[in-house]
């Protein structure tokens, strides 16, 4: 798999930021998509099945919560 877009974040980054930061880009994925054409290439399943990394744990459990994970 090729991804041409990708988000990192701190380790320490709080949990529910990164929590809320996932869900943000999940629920508004329609209109981020628009803003970049980089953007449109990171679907929410795509954010879900890139393990080239591993999650950071707020992503990770909104992942779950959502199905995805």
């Amino acid at each position: 798999m090729s991804v041409s877009t990708a988000l990192a974040v701190r380790s320490d980054m709080d949990e529910e930021m990164a929590y809320n930061l996932t869900k943000a880009l999940y629920e508004n994925y329609d209109k981020i998509a628009n803003v970049h054409p980089a953007m449109e290439s990171l679907t929410p399943e795509v954010m879900a099945d890139v393990d080239v990394v591993p999650y950071h744990d707020g992503a990770e459990r909104y992942l779950k919560e959502v199905g995805l994970r």
